[in-house]
């Protein structure tokens, strides 16, 4: 058991489905269908489906965001709701998968909600002139430009505010070759000022 002398024992000494609070949080580690009663403790706390997240404990809709809403980093902004949006609010519908969330009667595109909830490749309109902007990076390999791994999307709801650092991993398959580091953009024909990418300071680096 538990002591101050020795703080590795069981903390929960009435409960034998549980031992140990990872994070602090009095919930239990374990959890499960089986968890969390036992006839010594029949009123138990549920176990933590996030044992080593102090700020969340339980997961109602299993999209992998905790119920704590008020959690900006790890929680569910949609809890009855499995969602996989991930880029304006966390854990809503995205009906097309493109890590922003639908828009409903209480969030809208102002609020970062998708403009194109059925087009993977639009999710945003920086520039306000209705179409959608997208940019992507490509490692092409020096000596033929064969492009090398996946072709990396770039977060275009972070632009046109102010200069803004983003960090895109290279992808394995350019790690020791002589690249050419090509960055893609699409919207529209409008000869507007606002369309498309200022870059500066481009700067690779080795972990």
């Amino acid at each position: 058991d538990w002591t101050s002398s020795y703080p590795f024992g069981d903390i929960f000494v009435d409960n034998w489905k549980q031992a140990f609070d990872s994070d602090g949080d009095s919930y239990g580690d374990n959890h499960g269908p089986d968890c969390c009663d036992t006839w010594y403790d029949q009123n138990a706390a549920p176990g933590d489906e996030f044992p080593y997240n102090a700020r969340q404990y339980t997961d109602y809709d299993g999209d992998g965001y905790g119920d704590n809403s008020s959690d900006f980093i790890t929680g569910d902004a949609c809890k009855f709701e499995y969602g996989t949006s991930y880029r304006d609010r966390l854990g809503c519908i995205d009906t097309d998968g493109d890590g922003s969330s639908d828009p409903t009667s209480f969030w809208n595109s102002t609020l970062g909600a998708d403009l194109w909830p059925a087009d993977s490749t639009q999710w945003a309109d920086s520039d306000g002139d209705g179409f959608g902007e997208f940019a992507s990076l490509r490692f092409l390999r020096a000596s033929d430009l064969l492009q090398l791994g996946e072709e990396t999307v770039i977060d275009m709801t972070f632009f046109d505010a102010d200069w803004v650092a983003q960090t895109i991993p290279v992808v394995a398959e350019a790690i020791g070759e002589s690249v050419v580091i090509e960055f893609n953009f699409v919207s529209d024909s409008s000869p507007d000022a606002f369309s498309g990418l200022s870059i500066d300071n481009v700067r690779m680096a080795t972990p």
